[in-house]
């Protein structure tokens, strides 16, 4: 933390990995595939926003005031004295003592001012303010400051125990109220190199001990003023020890971006090979000292680039740093699990709040002396051929486990926004290895979904683009020893197999039968002869066997009837290992929720045993069998047809004119702009966005795919980068406690890129332009008197720079003309439009109507949509482009402030 909470302005932003987001964050991670909907409907008339007139006389006209600029240094003498070295403070600790201050670093310190400032080694605004007494929450901003302004994370994550670190800079710290906030342990600052001791150490480490927390004491090293041992002596002679009583945590070092640029630049001008011996020679004197090893402070980017990505300190604790509320991101590069994670900088009470990753009774284990809990080894989402996928009625995947013994374990959800899936097949389409899911949409598109050897998927492939909402298919080994093929029958009853290519696409359909209309298909080794089968059922409720002849076709007259009164049986999926390594056999589903388990034999089935129940709502793994039909001979047929040819991959917002949605159940939207004022078919890009405030599509990266910035309504700011093949990275948090704000997004300042402008509620009016890392630089004053003015930035005079639109309290909708280079034309309010008190939302859109057009897209109270068409002297001729949009949040500003 820097100082005090008071001069908390920005939280630290991370990827993640995460195939899903929990919590208010968006599951994009799984790549939700297309879903079929229809857009909703247009209508023939609407009433628009009468035509522009007279400018109005109120808000005042925005007052154009710099940024804070820095104050004179005092006059000094023609020739300025020599700065110390970073040698003189190692020699002299009057020098260190007067460098480090009254308060000294703390946990973290870097890392916000890396974000804060962009300077690790320079303090943010209102550093040096005075240390909150009491544990006083304070929400003062700091003019200028590159966030909006601060506000609480109340935010936890869902599992561990939690805990707060502290330093003096929190002065007497309020350990009742952490503790009622659930904070059951503490590290607290005990020292600081070799000259500085925590003032506060004591009654906040025994503060935090009488409220019941487990505690104990960190040191912030300065590697360049001692050696690993000298400063371990320091530490454990002032607070730093340990004993095994149960209550007293293991020694932690804090080791992170040098704060003082005095002593060098962030790595403390030292090598990596340096770094590594002073941090091993700081362990092994603690662990003559106390018999502990420290438990390691850092953060992933300063650990890789000072230690030169060390893997020497894997048997430490690793305490990691990453400020967000999904995840703690990728690990420095000695570790594969953290033992704890400092989430926020801006928690209640005290500011840092952290996880620790395992329950408190393993907690409990590490103050005692116990090792701190290790990573399980990482595992692919689905584990064998034998596991039980399947889709609950809220559209949840879940992974059952077969546990090799005739059963399953505890399930894991591996994916959500699945409820439009017809079937899924896990097969190790790719080929590497590690078992992928191959989907078929309800919409006719057919996708797989690469699995990723440590959990979760890849984006999915397309390898049809439509026309498989009607096929059953079936997934294996069709042509014994090519790889993973697809059988399928179409409506018309043809039967045909789609050969594997070498991309892992689909070759050209060959047609090996006909007479299959609304027969299901399994493909399974039935006979166990080595080669694939079809199985389907006929209208008797039959069960027939087609036996293949492992060069992709059937065995003509192989037809078999290998079972009777299938007629309730409504689900079946194949499955290999079930009762054992060599076990071979299928589930199947009764209309009540059973799952009985088939074992295959060389003459039909052995003793069916049941293996499971209440399954009715699922969509499990392999063949919906519900359809019934006369039984055919087969017709071989070999010769060729066209597939469905694997379409091209998009992002999933293609451009700045579709419209981005989310419905009442949190789903997320995109309906695709046809360039001609209208939109094709809808198709699903994410769920779980119930909370967000808005979203704005923008190409945030500048890497030439549309991303989406979103606001939520904890006040966290977030972007998502879009992928160009399909969906989206994991968020990446740049700002907190933009709640209230009205903000407008885009290239404000011609030239420059995006960037944000805000209303905040006070009425001020602030734009925060768009650092090199795409994050936000200090925000600028630009206006006042937008108090309950929601904008929309727009070039919609059409003079090649971003202007602002508002409405007044009279209802009439404002122009303040931008001036291009990160200002309002003084002067310039104008009115272009009245009785816009029906519109509760705008969405700028470039390209609607035609690649050169220019406009906006209002939603009124009604739920109709109206296209604004911009001109030089307003707008053209307005028209409705849909209906029925009242319960959806749509991308760009709300308009009902």
């Amino acid at each position: 933390m820097i100082a005090s909470r008071a001069s908390k302005t920005f939280a630290l932003s991370s990827l993640v990995t995460l195939g899903l987001l929990a919590g208010m964050t968006p599951a994009v991670g799984t790549e939700t595939p297309t879903t079929t909907a229809t857009a909703p409907a247009e209508v023939a008339t609407a009433s628009p926003p009468a035509a522009p007139a007279a400018p109005a006389s109120e808000p005042a006209d925005p007052v154009e005031e710099p940024a804070p600029s820095p104050a004179a240094s005092p006059s000094q003498s023609s020739v300025a004295p020599e700065a110390p070295a970073a040698l003189d403070y190692r020699n002299n600790s009057d020098l260190l003592a007067d460098l480090i201050g009254e308060h000294g670093a703390s946990m973290g310190q870097g890392i916000e001012r890396l974000e804060v400032t962009g300077d690790a080694q320079k303090p943010a605004p209102g550093e040096d303010a005075s240390p909150l007494s009491n544990g006083a929450d304070s929400t003062d901003s700091v003019e200028g400051a590159a966030m909006a302004p601060l506000a609480t994370n109340y935010w936890q994550p869902s599992s561990g125990v939690l805990g707060v670190d502290v330093s003096s800079h929190q002065g007497y710290v309020d350990w009742d109220g952490a503790w009622n906030y659930g904070s059951r342990w503490a590290y607290v600052k005990a020292t600081e190199a070799l000259v500085y001791k925590n003032p506060e150490f004591g009654h906040q480490y025994n503060g935090s001990g009488d409220r019941g927390m487990l505690r104990g004491a960190y040191h912030f090293a300065i590697p360049n003023v001692s050696s690993g041992a000298a400063q371990a002596n320091y530490f454990v002679a002032n607070g730093g020890g340990w004993s095994a009583d149960g209550k007293t945590l293991p020694p932690l070092l804090d080791v992170e971006y040098n704060p003082y640029d005095e002593l060098g630049n962030d790595c403390y001008n030292m090598s990596a090979s340096q770094m590594v011996t002073w941090i091993r020679d700081f362990s092994n004197r603690m662990v003559t000292l106390t018999g502990r090893k420290p438990m390691i402070y850092t953060t992933t980017d300063w650990w890789n680039r000072c230690t030169g990505s060390s893997t020497a300190f894997s048997d430490h604790a690793l305490h990691v740093a990453s400020y967000n509320n999904y995840g703690a991101g990728t690990l420095p590069a000695s570790w594969d699990f953290y033992s704890v994670w400092q989430y926020t900088d801006s928690g209640p009470v005290v500011g840092d709040w952290n996880q620790w990753n395992g329950s408190l009774t393993s907690l409990q284990a590490f103050a005692r002396g116990g090792s701190a809990p290790t990573a399980v080894s990482p595992k692919p989402s689905v584990r064998s051929l034998a596991d039980m996928v399947a889709v609950d009625s809220s559209g949840t995947l879940w992974n059952y486990p077969a546990n090799g013994k005739g059963g399953f374990g505890a399930r894991s959800q591996i994916g959500s926004g699945w409820a439009s899936a017809k079937s899924i097949n896990p097969a190790d389409w790719n080929a590497d290895g590690t078992i992928d899911l191959l989907a078929q949409w309800n919409n006719g598109t057919l996708s797989y979904y690469p699995g990723k050897p440590s959990g979760g998927f890849d984006s999915p492939v397309q390898i049809g683009s439509s026309g498989w909402q009607d096929i059953s298919i079936a997934v294996g080994p069709w042509v014994k020893g090519q790889g993973i093929t697809i059988v399928g029958a179409r409506a018309d009853g043809t039967l045909h197999y789609w050969p594997h290519t070498s991309t892992h696409r689909l070759g050209n359909a060959v047609r090996i039968g006909s007479g299959f209309t609304d027969m299901p298909i399994v493909m399974a080794d039935q006979n166990l002869d080595g080669r694939m089968d079809l199985l389907s059922r006929d209208s008797n409720d039959n069960l027939l066997r087609y036996t293949g002849s492992g060069t992709g076709t059937i065995v003509s007259g192989s037809r078999t009837v290998v079972g009777n009164g299938w007629g309730v049986i409504d689900a079946i999926n194949v499955v290999d290992g079930f009762n054992g390594t060599s076990s071979r056999g299928m589930i199947g589903r009764t209309t009540t929720g059973t799952l009985w388990y088939y074992p295959f034999t060389a003459n039909g089935f052995a003793s069916a045993s049941t293996v499971g129940s209440g399954w009715s709502s699922y969509t499990i793994a392999g063949t919906d069998f519900t359809s019934t039909a006369p039984a055919p001979e087969p017709t071989p047929a070999p010769e060729p047809e066209p597939s469905p040819a694997p379409a091209p991959a998009q992002p999933s917002v293609r451009a700045l004119a579709d419209m981005v949605a989310i419905d009442s159940s949190g789903k997320l939207w995109n309906y695709p702009v046809n360039g001609k004022g209208g939109f094709d078919a809808r198709f699903q890009i994410g769920s779980g966005w119930s909370a967000a405030a808005s979203i704005n599509p923008v190409d945030w990266n500048a890497d030439g795919t549309i991303d989406l910035l979103a606001q939520w309504d904890n006040g966290v700011l977030n972007y998502y980068a879009g992928k160009p093949t399909g969906g989206f990275n994991s968020p990446v948090q740049i700002g907190t406690g933009w709640q209230g704000i009205s903000i407008a997004v885009g290239p404000w300042v011609k030239g420059q890129g995006a960037a944000v402008v805000g209303a905040r509620s006070d009425g001020a009016l602030y734009y925060w332009p768009h650092t090199s890392t795409h994050r936000l630089g200090k925000a600028v004053k630009i206006g006042s008197g937008f108090t309950n003015m929601p904008i929309v930035m727009a070039d919609q005079n059409l003079d090649g720079r971003m202007d602002l639109l508002s409405r007044d309290s009279s209802n009439n909708l404002l122009r303040y003309t931008g001036s291009g280079t990160g200002t309002i034309v003084s002067g310039s309010r104008t009115t272009v439009g009245r009785n816009w008190g029906g519109i509760d939302a705008v969405n700028a859109v470039d390209g609607f109507n035609g690649p050169t057009s220019r406009g906006m897209i209002g939603r009124n109270t009604a739920g109709y949509l109206t296209y604004y068409p911009f001109t030089t002297a307003g707008f053209g001729k307005a028209r409705t482009v849909g209906s029925g949009w009242s319960s959806y949040t749509l991308a760009g500003t709300p308009f009902d402030r």
